[in-house]
């Protein structure tokens, strides 16, 4: 049975660097490793799709509403044959191939392989302060083992944010971005307070669903 059956949210954690998760990095674009396994943005959704073969693939969406591909792009890290991994819009129907993910079985984990055979890896396994996230052919490494942690639907409709959550408008966005700073004085970037998803910003307070915005 396919690990992603039944499952609506996860985290994916690096078998090789333990404790570090794949996370959405706050500008919205870019992935990297995190070890805070208690941050909304190392949760992932799970969308069931077809891949370009017609078997069964998913997308995987993170905090701020945009999906994990595997570009044509090489990085600058990793191995040669490496590319950047990103987070991008669904901004077509069907997926690119390299937004549509497979979990294959290795051992006691799995390895995650896109559309375009690339699969996904963590780098930094003797530079530890490397935290960036790539896809490349496979070789073999640890590197590109991962454990799916299934989080599991509260009896509430789910939501990737804990605690609940209120919705605020676009002008209020732009404020936060723009000066960086929250109502405390706190830094917005260092300490995000919310996610977006369908463009809009969420942030800890009340519950969206019930949300006059």
């Amino acid at each position: 049975m396919d690990v992603f059956n039944g499952v609506r949210f996860v985290r994916l954690r690096c078998c090789a660097r333990r404790g570090k998760y794949l996370a959405a990095d706050v500008d919205g674009l870019g992935v990297c490793l995190s070890g805070q396994r208690g941050v909304h943005n190392v949760v992932w959704a799970v969308h069931h799709a077809a891949g370009p073969d017609g078997g069964p693939c998913v997308l995987l969406r993170g905090a701020y509403g945009r999906y994990l591909l595997a570009t044509s792009v090489q990085a600058g890290t990793g191995p040669s044959h490496g590319v950047l991994t990103t987070q991008d819009d669904l901004g077509h129907t069907p997926p690119p191939p390299g937004m549509l993910w497979q979990a294959i079985p290795r051992r006691s984990t799995f390895v995650l392989r896109s559309g375009t055979g690339r699969y996904l890896r963590a780098n930094g396994r003797y530079l530890r302060w490397r935290r960036a996230v790539t896809s490349a052919g496979d070789n073999g490494s640890t590197m590109m083992q991962w454990d799916i942690e299934n989080v599991p639907i509260r009896m509430t409709r789910p939501c990737i944010l804990d605690p609940t959550y209120q919705v605020i408008d676009s002008l209020a966005i732009h404020d936060l971005v723009l000066n960086k700073t929250n109502n405390n004085g706190e830094d917005f970037v260092r300490n995000p307070p919310c996610i977006l998803a369908d463009n809009k910003l969420l942030i800890a307070g009340d519950d969206p669903f019930h949300s006059n915005s």
